[in-house]
């Protein structure tokens, strides 16, 4: 039997390089395959768009004041920043750390753009997270009394805390 799927608005038929038919129980591995196959069409168009929204965020960095529960430039808290730099886009994230690490498909090689969130290791609640620019590198609204501000995420995580990245589907590439 040779399985057709049509996903990400590409259609295939899957068989394997000596041209036998592909067995259902491989179905996952071929939509993986597909999958990436959409994202690296897409990669470039994305990178540019994330590089377009940092130079936005740039413009807050040392001027954007920490406010709980703020969600725009005149003040915002760490997941308050992610949701407005998405919003961009035309995605609606929730208002939270913890919410924000599962919106999207959580990645090992982050690219600008990505979520970079934390949390104590061994927990599954998120403390914090921030924008991934590159480099190490991400910006972020700390805490109460501080600035926007651009820091390492390896300082920040330190001994003790677990990294988790993130990438947000983008719509807006289809």
């Amino acid at each position: 039997m040779t399985m057709t799927l049509t996903t990400c608005g590409m259609t295939a038929s899957a068989v394997s390089p000596t041209g036998e038919p592909i067995q259902e129980s491989d179905q996952q591995s071929f939509i993986d395959v597909l999958i990436e196959m959409k994202e690296a069409e897409q990669a470039e168009r994305r990178a540019e768009l994330m590089q377009s929204r940092i130079q936005s965020l740039y413009k807050h960095v040392d001027k954007t004041w920490y406010v709980f529960s703020g969600i725009t430039p005149e003040g915002w808290d760490c997941s308050g920043m992610v949701m407005w730099f998405y919003s961009e886009f035309g995605v609606e994230l929730e208002h939270s750390v913890t919410a924000q690490i599962h919106s999207g498909r959580i990645v090992s090689e982050p690219k600008p753009g990505d979520i970079v969130a934390f949390k104590h290791r061994g927990s599954s609640v998120g403390y914090h997270n921030g924008i991934y620019i590159g480099n190490d590198l991400f910006v972020h609204s700390p805490r109460k009394g501080r600035l926007t501000t651009i820091q390492s995420v390896s300082e920040y995580a330190g001994q003790h805390s677990e990294v988790v990245y993130t990438r947000v589907y983008l719509s807006v590439l289809e």
